[in-house]
């Protein structure tokens, strides 16, 4: 019995880490997904560039919580960059952001990480 009692413990908290898990990565890929009307950096670094993007994130973000990103490692800080975005999904701005950038990115449990390929 006491066998029994241990591995449903296990195995309830195991399912709620994971729906809590996947609940984080969902909520992230619906960010992904809202339209920025307007997104426009010209001759910016990367660290400006994600910082007009967190922004935009948080101003079209019916939640008002907007996009975390987190880098994993240091940005290229002598290449300036120009964007000129209108009605596109977030998450097709960081893509387009990382393939000029030649970094890649991935969704993490609160935001995505940024890092270099």
């Amino acid at each position: 019995m006491r066998v029994f009692m241990l591995l449903l413990a296990v195995l309830l908290s195991f399912n709620s880490t994971y729906g809590e898990e996947k609940e984080s990565l969902t909520k992230i890929e619906d960010t992904l997904k809202i339209v920025i009307p307007k997104f426009k950096v010209y001759g910016g670094t990367l660290e400006e560039v994600f910082d007009v993007l967190k922004k935009a994130s948080l101003k079209n973000d019916p939640n008002k919580k907007g996009l975390k990103i987190n880098y994993k490692s240091d940005l290229p800080k002598d290449k300036k960059y120009s964007f000129d975005f209108e009605d596109i999904p977030l998450g097709q701005i960081v893509r387009y952001i990382c393939l000029s950038a030649e970094l890649e990115f991935k969704k993490g449990k609160s935001g995505i990480i940024i890092s270099n390929k």
